[in-house]
């Protein structure tokens, strides 16, 4: 639906609507990645799009928080969600969502002569000696 006082004015407003459509809801939507993240780091996310990678905490409206392909979080206490959007001067895409869930970060203790604790998050194996 479109307001307008007369015809003139209508088709403006009509054309202004169909750029939106035909720029902004056709848009490719960005493609992102999140790298493994342990509890309590900084997430590192990125994101391929045809032109510039805007970041947002909501699916619409608010204010970016970033731009740029890639997007550094700051520490994470608990999984959490963003979004990205291609943007072309006013216009953006459909936001992709983009969630990031935590690794947990457990604390292993070794017992012994020299007794260490040590977080383990993100390692693939136990360091030598030490097993669960």
């Amino acid at each position: 639906m479109h307001a307008a006082n007369n015809l003139e004015e209508l088709l403006k407003s009509a054309a202004h609507a169909d750029t939106l459509y035909n720029r902004a809801f056709t848009l490719d939507k960005p493609v992102a990645t999140v790298a493994p993240v342990c509890y309590g780091n900084a997430a590192s996310i990125d994101a391929t799009a045809s032109s510039a990678v805007k970041w947002y905490t909501s699916f619409t409206g608010g204010e970016a928080i970033a731009e740029g392909n890639s997007f550094i979080t700051s520490s994470l206490l608990s999984d959490t969600t963003f979004y990205a959007a291609n943007a072309i001067n006013a216009y953006e895409s459909v936001r992709t969502k983009v969630d990031v869930i935590l690794k947990a970060k457990p604390l292993i203790s070794t017992s012994g002569p020299s007794p260490k604790q040590m977080n383990i998050c993100g390692v693939p194996e136990l360091p030598h000696g030490l097993s669960m």
